[in-house]
């Protein structure tokens, strides 16, 4: 950590360095202290996701509706919609525990719904520089990702347009994106892990078919802590890169 000097040559709280293993510890401490908090936000995200994950999967496998394309469509942009908000949600009630900040959260809802414009279009711009990327041989997909990775954070806590967001995302994530790039990875590892031991322990102890819904409910299920943990992760992740960017002083613990 670099050193903020009181102006006497005293130094005394510190301007974080982005590390990992400080991304992980931060989101640890904020995490457990607030447990009820983010893992009733991620029930409630669930619980609207479910019906449109179900209409999804089961219009991938009706090929004879003729409404199938729709039903994807309109499903794809519900999960959408409510993972960046609930995304967003979290990001805004971080920001505010770090710095000491107090908002109730029906007030954040408030703020979040208020927003949901410029954070969905952000979302769809990152999303689409993303796909893009992908697309043109996987390698621009995953720098598309590492820098735009805390612009829908920025849009919410910050009150920016999407072209303000991503290139504000740009200018702090510069110099950090192989370490944003390994968080994401060892989000990505575990995640499959967990999603693989999941569908194995439905199949084998309790009968399910692989391709059977319950298979993918009883993930999403199961996932809830870990998709708390993981918005977590990435609010504190934008904290600490505003902070790096702004040189501002590390915010207190909550």
């Amino acid at each position: 950590m670099s050193t903020a000097s009181s102006g006497f040559g005293i130094s005394h709280r510190t301007i974080p360095e982005f590390r990992m293993s400080g991304v992980w510890n931060a989101t640890w401490k904020m995490f457990s202290r607030n447990f009820r908090l983010f893992v009733s936000i991620a029930l409630v995200a669930t619980a609207l996701v479910i019906p449109s994950a179900w209409l999804f999967l089961s219009s991938l496998r009706d090929r004879e509706r003729p409404a199938r394309l729709l039903a994807i469509v309109l499903s794809l942009i519900w999960m959408v919609v409510i993972g960046e908000l609930g995304q967003a949600l979290v990001t805004l009630v971080v920001f505010q525990k770090l710095h000491q900040q107090s908002a109730t959260i029906s007030a954040n809802l408030q703020r979040v719904v208020s927003r949901a414009v410029p954070l969905l279009l952000t979302a769809i711009f990152v999303g689409v520089a993303v796909c893009a990327g992908f697309v043109l041989l996987i390698i621009p997909g995953l720098i598309a990702f590492t820098v735009y990775s805390v612009a829908v954070a920025v849009c919410v806590v910050e009150g920016t347009g999407p072209g303000k967001s991503l290139s504000r995302s740009a200018a702090m994530t510069r110099f950090h994106r192989w370490r944003i790039l390994g968080l994401w990875a060892e989000l990505a590892i575990i995640g499959t892990v967990l999603d693989k031991t999941v569908e194995l322990v439905w199949v084998r102890a309790f009968g399910q078919s692989a391709t059977s819904f319950s298979v993918p409910l009883a993930t999403g299920l199961v996932e809830v802590l870990p998709a708390a943990f993981v918005t977590v992760l990435w609010a504190v992740t934008y904290c600490q890169l505003r902070a790096i960017k702004d040189r501002e002083l590390a915010p207190l613990a909550p």
